[in-house]
């Protein structure tokens, strides 16, 4: 039962009305119009998931606008290490100094090398270029101490023997190779030279070639003194080569790159002599060391003849080619110094024994060989006949 108010100015007989519809049916879910319906979405049928739009207006994304194309600025972060980036390093030489050095000492030692084991031809002996560089060692050579020592010497011993009206001095310089003659061409001292280099009036070649005879006559050659009771006294005449001779040291290897310029001083009283002489490179055996045989013929000319009894030769250090060498030789006993070397490594230490030795006894010799700075390279020791 509703009550039911009476309400002023007819209101009564509406609020009844409404009353007695709502008795008879409910209202169908359509005559409520579309305002009062909740806003639904439908959702696809296989959808996975469920959205809803809103209709309040102030959900939907405002609409795009002109400036929306251009990008938008960046962030005050990225400015500020744009700005604190520090600036870029200078390039370092270091790599391109470091490459620099390793190719020129690449070049030098490249060079070194290829000079070492394939030098440049030398000049032949005669040549325009061999009587130049022959020049400039000759100019070296009196440069040397000892070349200025014993000239000083024998300059002196020249002084001395003239004022004690001597003709003869204790030092005098002869040729090195092959003619023996005194380099002052005096006649008076041929004979002192003689004696000297040929071992005390044998017929050895010391670079001299000595010649026994006797005095020729004016008229009769050689049959003129038959018959006479006296002979004429024996001299020693210097006979020239032939030309179709040739001395090899003197001659055929005589060059910048053999035998080059070289002095010889020879003391009359002791027959010492100190030759003093260019090793040239073509003489070298190994790259750049002497060979031994060219030394070997070197001591002959020292020890004043070709072919000695017996040769002993002992090699204590290389004998670097192209350079200056002083040769001492003299009759024994020996002026080099002795080494610590027993007697099997140090051959100059064996003695001769006496079937090795001529039939005169022979006379024996030693020599050294040493470089213009003082090491000991050679030591010779020989037996010539008297």
């Amino acid at each position: 039962m509703i009550a039911i108010r009476r309400a002023p100015n007819g209101a009564s007989h509406a609020l009844s009305s409404l009353a007695r519809s709502s008795r008879r049916s409910p209202p169908h879910p359509s005559r409520f119009t579309a305002a009062h319906r909740p806003a639904t979405t439908s959702t696809p049928r296989f959808s996975s998931t469920t959205t809803s739009s809103s209709t309040d207006p102030s959900s939907k994304p405002p609409p795009p606008s002109s400036s929306s194309t251009t990008p938008p600025p960046p962030p005050p972060k990225e400015e500020e290490a744009q700005q604190q980036q520090p600036p870029k390093k200078k390039r370092s030489l270091r790599p391109l100094i470091y490459s620099t050095l390793f190719l020129g000492a690449g070049l030098v030692v490249g060079n070194i090398v290829r000079f070492t084991v394939a030098p440049p031809p030398l000049p032949d002996a005669g040549t325009e270029m061999d009587e130049a560089l022959q020049g400039k060692l000759r100019e070296e050579l009196d440069r040397l101490p000892v070349v200025r020592e014993f000239a000083a010497k024998a300059a002196a011993g020249a002084a001395d023997g003239s004022i004690a009206g001597e003709e003869e001095a204790e030092w005098v310089e002869v040729e090195p190779w092959g003619v023996g003659m005194p380099a002052s061409s005096s006649p008076s001292l041929l004979a002192t030279a003689a004696a000297v280099l040929g071992g005390g009036g044998g017929r050895r070649d010391s670079g001299v070639v000595l010649v026994e005879e006797e005095e020729r006559k004016s008229q009769g050659g050689w049959f003129s003194g038959w018959g006479s009771s006296k002979k004429d006294p024996v001299v020693a005449i210097s006979e020239t080569l032939l030309g179709d001779e040739k001395h090899m040291v003197s001659q055929t290897l005589a060059a910048m790159k053999g035998y080059g310029p070289a002095r010889r001083w020879v003391n009359r009283a002791t027959r010492e002599s100190v030759t003093v002489f260019w090793v040239g490179g073509g003489l070298s055996g190994w790259p750049g060391v002497a060979h031994g045989g060219a030394l070997a013929t070197a001591f002959c000319e020292a020890f004043g003849t070709p072919s000695p009894a017996k040769l002993t030769l002992t090699y204590l250090a290389p004998t670097m080619a192209s350079n200056f060498f002083v040769l001492e030789a003299a009759p024994s006993p020996t002026p080099a110094p002795s080494t610590d070397l027993p007697p099997q490594k140090d051959m100059t230490k064996r003695p001769v024994p006496s079937e090795e030795r001529p039939a005169d006894g022979g006379e024996e010799w030693s020599g050294m060989l040493r470089a213009v700075q003082g090491r000991v390279c050679v030591k010779a020791t020989a037996v010539v006949a008297r």
